[in-house]
């Protein structure tokens, strides 16, 4: 039975919708709960992203009528709130939804989406907007950071699935990292849903495997065959086993994971394997460091790897990887490079052919969008929130986003205004793209894009912004001077105060 998503609310929507479905307006005909309200959906956290989380949207919006175990749970509430029960017990969202199309490049602040419906009602869908936005807009992004560091020419992979919580958000989550710039993904349920390259190398406990089998026919004095003794009459360290037999399992091409035990070891072993035979030698085509001083690690590889005739061989680097620390290691390799060698790529001079994004993509995560849901119009009348704390106050009024071009076509400008202004045209304007369009009505909705569409949408946008996204964002983006002039006029109106002049006033508290 599918699950409804009636339920996917704070307390204080069900307490407001109670609230207001109870409550009437002397001398108005309308009861108060219809009356039309508009709420605008955005993030503030992420400096650019893209817009996100339209087929979880659709999804929770159409599973929003509550069953008979949720109805009879809001009717024995304790305080009440069973008005409410009724209207979701024999009604979906009763509203409508107008987005910026999936996909589309957005900045922090803008509107991703304007959610308009009778007010007790549209009001309890807050936290379903905010959990089918936030998410995926924070995954994109990582995704997005990750590549801008290491160039075009590298591989990064995602590989988050053991750190992700659940195989529902792995998935999720390997779907939106794949479109904000990894190559492919070590999730086999997501490479089979969305047709993305799976990869993977081998883990850890495979050398701890030949360890102990070593240790094992030693103890149990068993027949040890001539090919776990070297040239010298020695026999073979497990891990050097390890890598001969995986070797000779994927002679196509293959990776080593090399720092199980110790790097400098691993390595040692690594290169014996390879030269023991042709064959192991063009087997191996990069062995992967997991752990330790990734600048110091990466060094002694490639020289030790070079020293040894294998040249060719590449490195790929995991472990709690973000684009702070790519960053890190490109500065600390730069150190060790000749200051009159002309360096373009970093990672590739070292012979670095991928990187994977994994806990740090989808458990430890430092910054999410952080999604809002608020009231920008109600009864035709703007309104807003202000707030003590920067960044806080909302916009009023009903939205639209221009995407402004200049006659090369390139992005230009984007400009928040009010819906019904004018298109914005002047100057190097010669073209204004209204962003919010309609998208969801009665449960009809556009054709939503594959993750490859989406991935070649990307790409095909950043091609046209006219500076880099981090400078676009903070030099290209504004508000409308109709849309300025209408929040200034709200504020002035909010803090002027009816309050009794027997009230007793004291000053705001100083240096505390």
């Amino acid at each position: 039975m599918e699950k409804s998503t009636a339920l996917n609310t704070d307390r204080y929507h069900d307490v407001m919708a109670n609230f207001l479905l109870k409550t009437s307006l002397p001398s108005y005909d309308e009861a108060l709960n219809n009356l039309p309200a508009t709420f605008y959906v955005t993030q503030r956290k992420l400096p650019y992203t893209l817009a996100l989380g339209h087929p979880r949207m659709i999804d929770l919006l159409n599973r929003s009528r509550a069953d008979k175990p949720r109805a009879r749970f809001l009717k024995e509430d304790r305080a009440n709130i069973g008005l409410i029960a009724g209207k979701l017990e024999h009604s979906r969202f009763p509203g409508q939804v107008s987005a910026v199309p999936e996909g589309t490049v957005i900045f922090a602040g803008q509107p991703i989406a304007l959610v308009s419906g009778p007010i007790a009602m549209t009001q309890l869908f807050e936290v379903v907007f905010e959990h089918a936005f936030d998410e995926p807009m924070t995954w994109v992004y990582l995704a997005m950071k990750m590549r801008e560091e290491v160039g075009p020419d590298i591989f990064l992979s995602d590989f988050s699935l053991r750190r992700a919580g659940s195989q529902e958000r792995a998935v999720e989550a390997s779907k939106y990292l794949y479109i904000g710039g990894c190559d492919d993904t070590s999730n086999m349920e997501a490479a089979f849903l969305y047709e993305i390259p799976s990869v993977g190398t081998m883990a850890h406990y495979l050398v701890k495997i030949f360890m102990a089998i070593v240790t094992a026919v030693l103890e149990k004095k068993l027949e040890i065959p001539d090919s776990w003794y070297d040239k010298e009459g020695n026999l073979k360290h497990g891990q050097r086993l390890c890598f001969e037999y995986w070797l000779d399992a994927h002679p196509n091409g293959t990776v080593c994971l090399v720092d199980t035990i110790d790097l400098k070891l691993g390595m040692i072993h690594v290169i014996e394997a390879a030269l023991s035979s042709p064959s192991r030698k063009k087997a191996l085509k990069a062995v992967r460091i997991d752990s330790g001083d990734l600048v110091k690690g990466v060094i002694f590889t490639r020289k030790i790897l070079d020293a040894n005739g294998l040249k060719e061989v590449k490195i790929i680097l995991t472990g709690d990887l973000n684009a702070e620390k790519i960053r890190e290691i490109k500065e600390g390799l730069k150190q060790y490079i000749e200051s009159d060698k002309k360096v373009d790529d970093i990672l590739k001079t070292m012979g670095i052919m991928g990187v994977a994004l994994g806990t740090k993509g989808v458990a430890e995560i430092e910054q999410v969008a952080g999604v809002i849901f608020k009231l920008t119009e109600f009864w035709g009348v703007p309104t807003l929130k202000l707030s003590g704390t920067k960044g806080k106050e909302t916009l009023p009024g009903v939205l639209q986003i221009w995407r402004c071009e200049n006659k090369e076509g390139k992005y230009i400008l984007d400009i928040t205004g009010l819906a019904n202004e004018p298109s914005p045209k002047g100057g190097e304007i010669v073209k204004a793209t209204p962003l919010i369009q309609p998208f969801w009505h009665q449960g009809m909705f556009p054709e939503l894009k594959t993750p490859q569409e989406l991935k070649e949408f990307f790409e095909e946008q950043k091609k046209r912004f006219i500076v880099p996204l981090p400078e676009y964002a903070i030099t290209r983006i504004k508000l409308s001077d109709e849309l300025i002039s209408l929040k200034k006029r709200l504020q002035k109106e909010y803090l002027e105060t009816s309050a009794s002049s027997k009230i007793q006033m004291i000053d705001w508290p100083e240096g505390l």
